[in-house]
């Protein structure tokens, strides 16, 4: 591509187990160029509110900067996690309202290098 340069894109998975080794959480991200693209985090409701999900997030950015990114970016919906994304430093950068019907989608970013 002669215009922005080939890209390696990477996957990035991350998985929670409990002591009983039971799947409690995870995440999954892929690179494009020098992002990290968060694009699901997932933790069972009775593990919330423990600091997985910062953890999850932390581990996340932590890789991409192995991985060659300076950024990260994600979605999230307005009952979801903005604020949580907001207290780990993510910034709107654009809001799709009515997606869905009655709720906005906000993409967040980060610099992380």
């Amino acid at each position: 591509m002669p215009f922005i340069g080939a890209d390696q894109p990477q996957k990035l998975a991350i998985i929670v187990r409990n002591e009983q080794q039971e799947i409690i959480g995870g995440l999954l991200g892929e690179t494009k160029w020098n992002w990290m693209y968060i694009g699901w985090v997932w933790i069972t409701e009775k593990y919330r509110m423990h600091g997985i999900g910062r953890k999850l997030i932390g581990d996340a950015e932590n890789e991409a900067r192995t991985m060659g990114c300076d950024h990260t970016h994600l979605t999230t919906l307005d009952f979801q996690a903005k604020v949580f994304y907001e207290k780990l430093g993510y910034e709107v950068f654009a809001a799709l309202e009515d997606f869905p019907q009655g709720h906005i989608r906000f993409m967040m970013k980060k610099r992380i290098s």
